[in-house]
């Protein structure tokens, strides 16, 4: 069942029916559910569809005369084959979403579907898609979506002519939408499965003018949440979060920022590194940067993809003479810069469910080359903030050590601040039940520095006392290091330093150590 206020917005639709602007969904929905449908029966030779209930399996039996009898009426009404495709699988969708069937019965009738809704070989304009949905609620998403997207411009139509009868209705279903549009971005298994991608796509086409759609409802629905989805300084839809993963740097930017304004930092060989990569190169780029109109569709369509991509080829022309040893760094160290780079420069795209597959399409013309090694991407872009300070201030951290030790003791503690702050990200990583996978690369690249470095960690249990560092791969940890304990260093019953098991340092960026890491007794970090 669709939600009420969906359905309250379909019902005020046919009472201020303007057919011209209507016809589209519902006269297509109507012939669906009667001249389509009409005169099929359940065969008692239709053993393929499992029992749901009578509509479902006459649905499911008849799938082939459906689709037949469908394109019939596509052509009547001179639909375009897309649109015939959509307003079928959608119609479906509705009817899977409202069966109350379970799985088995569900794969049943998607079964059929593939065998039937196929292109002839002949027919060039065909276009026959579909997702092998089960979920019902993502059914229900869609469905709601899709429709809204067909009904808006009539609702738009009905609401500036003023006919105020069913005002609020359609005002509550618009804010609707939009609650459903930001809910869906939340959902992560489904949105990163990319069963929304064509729904999304379709709303960010209906609200392509936003300035001129958000002054609309504001003039005529006042009390729509606009903020939610549409950014009015920058007159674009905002890219939705999930919010799964705390950002570091916004919680302890001032601090940050303080430190890091240091010249040294902009000495670094990583600074220096990042900064190369951001120049302009000149050059024209080969045909390997040549785009393929179906499988980097989602390239082709995102203009911030599109140029980087060409950004990229330029790169890629000069990385052996100028990148690969740049500053004597390693080829090795290089590709890490080189990936860290990436990450910050994509993390904000406002594409966010093919940031990964971009990053996989880059990262193959490197390993193709043989100019890095192959890397997977197995993270939530959400946390690519994350995984990038930590791996960032690893790097930077012999700075910070020089800092630490030559600053006379009110610098000290600025940087004593900064190190702590590091060190609790790392923890927060680690104890992430749901994203540690995600940051494997930065926890080993920190053990590398940190792990079993008894010298260094004494260093800096002096430097900075009260901070509890030297507890950082302890249990202990978090609970020496509350607000009434900072000025207590003297460790409790269990809190030896050397607590960990007889594992070698895991080096990072080398594969073959990573099971090492992946089998250590976590309980002891």
């Amino acid at each position: 069942m669709d939600d009420p206020v969906v359905e309250k917005a379909f019902k005020a639709l046919n009472e201020d029916d303007n057919y011209n602007e209507l016809r589209n969904l519902r006269s297509y929905n109507v012939i669906l559910d009667t001249n389509v449908m009409k005169n099929l029966k359940i065969s008692g030779k239709c053993k393929d569809c499992q029992t749901c209930n009578d509509l479902f399996q006459k649905i499911c039996c008849n799938l082939a005369q459906i689709a037949k009898n469908w394109e019939e009426n596509c052509s009547a009404f001179n639909l375009s084959t897309t649109n015939c495709n959509d307003h079928f699988i959608y119609w479906l969708y509705g009817k899977i979403k409202d069966s109350e069937c379970n799985k088995k019965e569900i794969d049943c009738l998607y079964k059929n579907l593939k065998n039937i809704w196929k292109c002839s070989t002949s027919d060039n304009n065909c276009v026959k898609e579909y997702l092998h949905i089960e979920d019902i609620n993502v059914l229900k998403n869609k469905k709601e979506l899709y429709d809204f997207t067909e009904y808006y411009n009539a609702i738009k139509s009905v609401l500036n002519r003023n006919i105020l009868s069913h005002k609020d209705t359609y005002c509550s279903y618009i804010d609707y939408i939009l609650k459903l549009y930001e809910k869906i971005h939340k959902d992560y298994n489904a949105f990163y499965s990319g069963y929304y991608d064509e729904d999304i796509e379709r709303f960010k086409n209906i609200f392509r003018k936003v300035n001129d759609e958000v002054k609309f409802l504001e003039r005529t629905c006042s009390k729509v949440n606009v903020d939610l989805v549409f950014n009015k300084e920058r007159n674009s839809i905002k890219q939705i979060k999930q919010g799964l993963y705390k950002d570091f740097f916004n919680k302890n930017s001032q601090d940050l920022q303080e430190v890091e304004k240091d010249t040294e930092f902009k000495n670094s060989s990583l600074h220096k590194f990042y900064s190369k990569l951001n120049g302009n190169y000149d050059g024209d780029i080969n045909e390997s940067a040549t785009l393929h109109s179906e499988n980097d569709k989602y390239i082709i369509n995102n203009d911030q993809f599109r140029e980087f991509w060409n950004k990229i080829h330029k790169i890629l022309i000069v990385w052996q003479k100028d990148l690969a040893q740049y500053d004597n760094l390693s080829s090795n160290k290089t590709c890490e810069y080189f990936n860290y780079w990436l990450y910050d420069k994509l993390k904000d795209n406002t594409d966010p469910r093919n940031v990964i597959p971009f990053l996989y399409r880059i990262w193959e013309f490197f390993t193709k080359d043989k100019y890095c090694k192959s890397k997977k991407y197995e993270f939530h872009i959400e946390q690519i903030p994350n995984k990038k300070r930590l791996h960032d201030f690893v790097e930077n951290y012999e700075i910070i050590k020089g800092k630490l030790n030559n600053s006379e003791k009110a610098e000290k503690e600025k940087y004593c601040k900064y190190i702590k702050a590091f060190f609790d990200l790392y923890k927060d990583m680690k104890q992430d039940k749901n994203g540690w996978k995600g940051y494997r690369d930065e926890i080993i690249h920190f053990k590398s520095k940190f792990y079993e470095n008894v010298s260094e960690l004494t260093f800096l249990n002096n430097k900075c006392p009260g901070k509890c560092l030297k507890y950082i791969f302890t249990n202990s940890y978090k609970n020496n290091c509350t607000p009434q304990e900072q000025s207590k260093d003297r460790p409790r019953k269990g809190d030896n330093i050397c607590v960990f098991a007889n594992k070698p340092i895991v080096t990072y960026g080398e594969e073959k150590n990573v099971n090492d890491f992946m089998n250590y007794n976590y309980s002891n970090i």
